[in-house]
């Protein structure tokens, strides 16, 4: 079985009805799920290991990304024009596969600040609160 390369892996922001690639990334940690469950252990249980059920929701998780930060960037100034104006837009996560594969979700972008650092290029990070799970393939 084959092993996906990260180079050449992209994720997008929707600008002006667009799928605009999000420039200079290093790094994308794509949306964790997380199953909410409940303890549903009672006093009949046998051992000593808890019992879980599903509640039947999941916490759709974040989405966060390092790039190299350029404020002349039209991409990165569309980032930052979501902390001064925020809304829930719609982002997609694109593999390097042939497809490409490709998760699009709608999420909240919760801002990204420059890391200034000697011997090293300016550098920022940003994260996205997911509003609902992405569409898997």
């Amino acid at each position: 079985m084959s092993k996906l390369k990260g180079k050449g892996s992209i994720l997008e922001l929707e600008v002006a009805a667009v799928f605009t690639a999000i420039t200079q990334i290093l790094s994308i940690d794509g949306p964790v799920p997380d199953v909410e469950t409940y303890d549903s252990t009672d006093l009949g249980t046998s051992g000593s290991g808890k019992e879980l059920e599903p509640t039947g929701y999941v916490a759709p998780g974040e989405c966060s990304f390092e790039c190299f930060f350029d404020p002349a960037l039209s991409i990165h100034q569309s980032l930052l024009d979501l902390v001064v104006t925020p809304a829930v837009v719609n982002w997609k996560l694109k593999f390097s596969d042939s497809g490409p594969t490709t998760w699009p979700f709608a999420g909240v972008f919760k801002g990204m600040g420059p890391k200034i650092a000697m011997n090293d290029g300016v550098k920022a990070s940003g994260k996205i609160a997911l509003d609902g799970l992405p569409t898997y393939p």
